[in-house]
């Protein structure tokens, strides 16, 4: 008996570098993920297509500042937010 393939999308993002090794069949997918470090830093993003999945991470500048805003509160010292190329204008960080 086969079971009904879901109507959903789940997105993986593994934020240090690994190998991954994947194998895929009519019924499913299998990946190995060998990382040299031993870690594995993973981030779930759940969402109903691939293009939700992936906006799921986005985020304002009005949300930045929210972040900084209560690292301020808290008094909690804070010497820089890494955002990634993303959030560089034009995706470069040195123009």
């Amino acid at each position: 008996m086969h079971a009904r393939p879901l109507d959903s999308t789940v997105g993986l993002y593994n934020a240090i570098t690994s190998d991954i090794i994947s194998h895929s069949s009519e019924d499913s997918t299998e990946t190995h993920w060998i990382s040299e470090s031993g870690i594995l830093d993973l981030f779930l993003m759940a969402g109903p297509t691939p293009e939700q999945c992936s906006s799921s991470g986005t985020i304002s500048s009005d949300d930045i500042r929210t972040v900084q805003k209560r690292f301020d509160e808290e008094d909690m010292p804070m010497d820089v937010f890494w955002l990634g190329i993303e959030y560089s204008e034009e995706h470069k960080y040195f123009i």
